[in-house]
């Protein structure tokens, strides 16, 4: 995850016009802050509204293309990785990227630019190092559905008790306590999760 700001996964507005409950400032920042690391870590990703650039080595598949995690809002650069895993301080030439999350690498401009070595050896075209910009990005509004439920369990039910007896009264908990998923919200998030793209970190010289 970037440094940039992170987005809020709802507001107060919206807590309290799904649950009828109104939140203090401290509770509100308390339980939405514990809802958005449960989901960014099920997720593996944060909605960042203002993302810094990401510089790191990436794998080029068998058909010359680098896969960037979505969402992208620019491919800044790309250079050749030297045989030591270093970067190289030429930078590549040729490459398209296709608006989303692909970039193509053309392999006559990788030979071109490449150290005379590595055009006859196995490391060729195995990765490359790049410098893209992530796409600010909105909460979707399934997400902050999960999260207000989340939210709503860890206030009522912060122990994650079943039930509770006091001398002749009993109340039992549906779902569960706030700091776990349920399945249903599990289902929910999985087509949000961060695609799994091959990358590894970069080595400075």
């Amino acid at each position: 995850l970037d440094g940039g700001p992170l987005m809020a996964m709802f507001t107060t507005g919206e807590y309290t016009a799904l649950t009828g409950v109104t939140l203090t400032n401290d509770q509100y920042t308390l339980v939405e802050r514990i809802a958005a690391g449960i989901i960014e870590a099920e997720c593996g990703r944060a909605w960042d509204s203002d993302p810094d650039p990401i510089t790191s080595v990436r794998r080029v598949d068998s058909s010359n293309r680098v896969v960037l995690p979505r969402p992208v809002a620019s491919v800044d650069a790309i250079y050749i990785m030297n045989i030591d895993g270093t970067a190289s301080t030429q930078a590549l030439a040729g490459w398209q990227y296709d608006g989303i999350d692909t970039v193509w690498l053309v392999p006559t401009s990788l030979q071109l630019n490449a150290p005379e070595w590595w055009a006859d050896d196995d490391f060729r075209g195995d990765t490359v190092q790049v410098t893209w910009t992530p796409a600010a990005s909105t909460v979707p509004a399934a997400v902050t559905g999960v999260a207000i439920a989340i939210a709503a369990r860890m206030k009522a039910n912060p122990a994650g008790a079943s039930s509770l007896s006091i001398d002749d009264y009993s109340q039992g908990f549906t779902g569960t306590s706030g700091g776990m998923l349920l399945p249903s919200e599990r289902a929910v998030l999985a087509r949000y999760k961060a695609r799994a793209v091959s990358s590894q970190s970069v080595v400075t010289p």
